[in-house]
């Protein structure tokens, strides 16, 4: 597994990243050879390290420095949430899209999704929430295809 898909599952089980100090006993415990390379997580007093393919694993906190606990929101930072399935599904399968549906299609902010609606370039329902016809996001994603093609956008 490469260490992109090491980080995302600790990510993904509830593990953040621990940014306090660890003693040298703790490392002369587990006879590490490259105490600088460590990358360490945690979650509760488990404590795993992804410095090198070893992936050590402490269960107990002792020769960790205590810290304060995260925010669960704090564990999403780097990954955005994106849709399962790929933007032409996304046009295909479905009459109207939410905000970020749409934003996620065209590759833009949410503003410039709202700039858009002002515009007239997207159509959006009548009623609350706000939901944008599919069929005017394909209209913008085609359209910004081809400026992009001929070299105008």
């Amino acid at each position: 597994m490469s260490a992109i898909e090491d980080v995302t599952r600790l990510l993904a089980t509830g593990y953040v990243p621990y940014h306090g100090v660890v003693d040298g006993s703790v490392y002369e415990r587990l006879k590490c050879l490259r105490p600088k390379r460590a990358k360490w997580f945690t979650r509760e007093a488990k404590k795993i390290c992804l410095g090198c393919s070893r992936g050590c694993v402490v269960a107990d906190a002792m020769g960790f420095e205590l810290t304060l606990p995260v925010s669960g929101r704090a564990k999403r930072l780097c990954f955005a949430e994106l849709p399962a399935v790929s933007a032409r599904e996304l046009l295909d399968k479905k009459l109207f899209l939410t905000v970020p549906e749409a934003e996620f299609v065209l590759n833009v902010s949410t503003r410039s999704v709202y700039n858009l609606l002002e515009e007239g370039r997207l159509t959006r329902h009548p009623d609350p929430p706000t939901r944008i016809t599919s069929a005017s996001v394909r209209q913008e994603a085609e359209r910004r295809e081809g400026d992009n093609a001929t070299g105008t956008y």
